[in-house]
Formats: C-alpha cells, structure tokens, sequence
C-alpha cells in the first residue's frame, strides 16, 4: 500500500494550526496482524531471544509482543511494544 506519508499529530486527527502539516514524502507500509504458536514447553525468554535475533538480520522489519514480553517477566518491555501496537491499530 503506498500513501503520503502523515505525521503523528495528523493520523491522530489533530489540526495544529503552529505545525507545517505540508506530507511531501511517500512511503510503503505493509502491517500483517496475527499471532505466535509455540510449543507449551519453549521457554517465553527462549522464544523472544529467538525472534529478536531473527529481526536483528530485517532491519527494516519490527515485530511487537507484549503478551510474549509479560510472559518472559519483561513488563517495561511489554508496554513499550503494547504502546507501539496501539499506534498501529489507531492508524
């Protein structure tokens, strides 16, 4: 999908009359939803070093698990990536 590129304030709905709203760039986003299986007996910090050090190699590429976070005892992590989701799904 390619569309003109919108700051935050924009795809939020704000209408800052003090900001320069003008969205010259274009740029091509793809956002896939879903959900990870895993065997019962993998461990959550096991499975999240592995994905980490699968999207190390995709620099372009990011993948957000709060539910995987808070299961690995990472909550500071889980929020972060909760409130990055969140800034997905409100686009």
């Amino acid at each position: 999908m390619e569309s003109g590129y919108l700051c935050h304030g924009c795809r939020r709905g704000r209408n800052d009359q003090t900001v320069n709203h003008e969205h010259q760039q274009t740029i091509e986003k793809h956002v896939v939803l879903g959900q990870i299986a895993a065997p019962p007996e993998l461990d959550p910090v096991a499975l999240l070093s592995q994905l980490d050090a699968a999207m190390a190699k995709r620099a372009a590429c990011r993948i957000y698990v709060p539910g995987l976070c808070e299961a690995a005892g990472l909550d500071e992590r889980a929020a972060v990536e909760q409130r990055r989701m969140n800034l997905i799904e409100d686009h």
